[in-house]
């Protein structure tokens, strides 16, 4: 596996304000996985495949979890296609298929908290959240773990859509990774404001933040848009990453 730049590489550096710290945190941007695999400038060489997914690797929970939603994807095209959209699922294939209804949840059909995580609206959908997840959960996992990844995936993935049906019940039908990839997105901005004061080069950080946040938000727009989620995905995925980092030495005091 790649060598991928965590929050807990800062933590073994030296301490804030040494020539050491400065000189690997101004090198080649963020903390963050968006742009550049850990180690490597933006001059260097990488294949395609490790500047789109550093460190990938087929065994990884969060590739395997990319596949099935790859699967289900497909079977929902092939159970019925929306007209006059590229790639799309009809509204009842997706209903079919498992996804977020408040009022069939409310009768005991709770496998609608989960199963909107593997449906997507769309071909662009789709690749977006595959690709944001990827280079963020396998971050994640080389730094926390492969059962606190898929803990904070499916946790606040669910929990988010938990919220969404309550907060949106009537006449609404939601449906996408996103709530999860949002939690992902959530605890690496936790992991950048723990970070943020040893930090040189904030502003590849900080593009490298809303370029993220812009393609998931973008790709999630249209008739099953699923803000409350989104937004709830996000700040318990936040919570979590400053959970997770409770003991980190790098974070301010």
């Amino acid at each position: 596996m790649a060598n991928i730049r965590t929050l807990s590489d800062y933590a073994s550096s030296p301490p804030r304000g040494s020539s050491a710290l400065e000189g690997e945190v101004g090198q080649g941007g963020s903390p963050l996985p968006l742009f550049f695999p850990s180690g490597t400038q933006s001059g260097e060489n990488v294949s395609w495949i490790q500047w789109l997914c550093p460190g990938i690797h087929l065994k990884s929970p969060i590739i395997i979890i990319s596949f099935v939603q790859i699967a289900v994807y497909i079977a929902s095209l092939a159970a019925g296609l929306a007209p006059n959209e590229i790639l799309a699922p009809t509204p009842q294939t997706l209903v079919m298929f498992g996804a977020n209804i408040p009022e069939l949840i409310r009768v005991g059909e709770i496998w609608r908290l989960i199963c909107p995580l593997f449906l997507h609206l769309n071909l662009f959908h789709i690749l977006m959240n595959l690709w944001v997840q990827i280079r963020i959960g396998l971050t994640m996992e080389e730094k926390y773990g492969w059962k606190m990844l898929l803990a904070v995936y499916f946790g606040v993935g669910v929990l988010a859509n938990m919220i969404s049906a309550a907060v949106l019940f009537c006449g609404q039908m939601k449906a996408g990774a996103s709530t999860a990839v949002f939690a992902l997105i959530g605890v690496q901005l936790a992991e950048l404001a723990l970070i943020w004061h040893a930090i040189q080069d904030r502003n590849s950080a900080i593009i490298s933040v809303c370029i993220c946040l812009f393609f998931v938000f973008v790709s999630s727009f249209g008739r099953q848009m699923d803000s409350v989620g989104h937004i709830g995905g996000l700040v318990m995925g936040f919570a979590a990453g400053i959970w997770l980092n409770e003991n980190s030495d790098i974070k301010p005091t």
